[in-house]
């Protein structure tokens, strides 16, 4: 969701994202996980 409210769903590789845009990601905790690594994202630990 972008600070302007927009809501983009299912945006394509492409799509650049900053620090004021919120990501919502489903997946298994290991995906998640994976994600929040490539991200350079500390896990918590779940």
């Amino acid at each position: 969701m972008r600070t302007s409210g927009d809501l983009v769903i299912n945006s394509s590789a492409v799509t650049m994202l900053d620090e004021s845009v919120k990501l919502f990601v489903l997946g298994t905790a290991n995906q998640i996980r994976r994600l929040n690594e490539f991200l350079g994202i500390q896990s918590p630990n779940l």
